[in-house]
């Protein structure tokens, strides 16, 4: 994550693609939004979504979190989670990654 954090504002460091663009900017606009939905408004199926958001979270762009079953986009306003890696596929049904339970 530093390394993310310490290239970002560097010339050609982590560029967006314009998907991913236009995914931090409905979030940003919105908030927070629903995978769902989020992947209904970018003509994306849940896990071309994920694939798209894995870069914007590792840049500390965006985040997730759970919420009544759906995860949810908000923008990234503190420290990731043990939660935000646990409901992005790496862990399905889990609140914390293995190692840390």
């Amino acid at each position: 994550m530093h390394t993310a954090k310490s290239l970002k504002d560097l010339p050609g460091g982590h560029d967006l693609t314009p998907r991913q663009q236009q995914l931090f900017d409905l979030v940003k606009e919105r908030g927070e939004v629903p995978i769902p939905e989020a992947a209904a408004h970018l003509g994306l199926t849940e896990d071309d979504l994920r694939r798209e958001f894995a870069p914007l979270r590792h840049m500390e762009k965006l985040r997730a979190c759970k919420k009544d079953d759906i995860i949810h986009l908000p923008v990234l306003t503190s420290e990731p989670t043990d939660l935000d890696y646990a409901v992005l596929r790496r862990w399905p049904g889990e609140t914390r990654p293995p190692w840390r339970n």
